[in-house]
């Protein structure tokens, strides 16, 4: 990361990123499959199975109520299960870091156990006129502007670990206008999906 302070290598960087090649890639790429690369599941709980039964019970929901039904009993069954398997394992390591007098890790387990803070996310959104738009259809059907996403990227803050796409923010700094603006219009696609 060091490297990025140079400014030959954050030059080459923008080249790179923003070279033709990368355009045309970026712009064939299809949303849904770039989205498989990114998704996950949300709770760590969660298993193959589950999201089968689940992928299954959207197949028949309008279908047959029936067959409905018992799937939508059968992911509750196997999500207790699966919660109390999980969590009975956490405890287990809970248990072994405290015997091993460990309080460090055993404050930050039952601290990400527990975690109910949540950044508050402004739900204000402005035109590209600058005015604020109040309704909800007018909040849902507009697209997000060059300038989110600059400030967004400005603002992030840099030293931290990586997120889940393991792009690092200064990564995304070093980029320039053109690379932004690929950035944006891959984001209105997939909004618009």
């Amino acid at each position: 990361m060091n490297k990025l302070k140079n400014t030959d290598t954050r030059i080459q960087i923008q080249e790179t990123l923003c070279s033709e090649k990368t355009k045309n890639q970026f712009q064939e790429m299809e949303v849904e499959e770039s989205w498989e690369g990114i998704k996950r599941t949300k709770k760590q709980w969660m298993t193959q199975e589950i999201l089968n039964l689940m992928k299954e019970r959207r197949l028949v929901k309008n279908k047959d109520s029936k067959n409905y039904s018992q799937i939508q009993r059968k992911i509750r069954k196997r999500i207790r299960q699966t919660k109390e398997q999980y969590m009975t394992s956490k405890c287990k390591e809970l248990e072994d870091l405290n015997s091993r007098h460990d309080t460090f890790n055993v404050h930050k387990k039952i601290k990400e156990a527990t975690a109910r803070y949540k950044k508050r996310v402004s739900d204000t959104i402005k035109t590209n006129d600058g005015e604020l738009v109040i309704e909800i259809e007018e909040k849902l059907n507009s697209e997000i502007t060059q300038l989110e996403v600059e400030y967004a990227i400005k603002t992030a803050k840099g030293g931290k670990a990586l997120d889940p796409d393991d792009i690092p923010v200064e990564l995304l700094k070093v980029m320039g206008k053109n690379c932004i603006q690929l950035l944006v219009a891959f984001f209105n696609k997939s909004y618009d999906m």
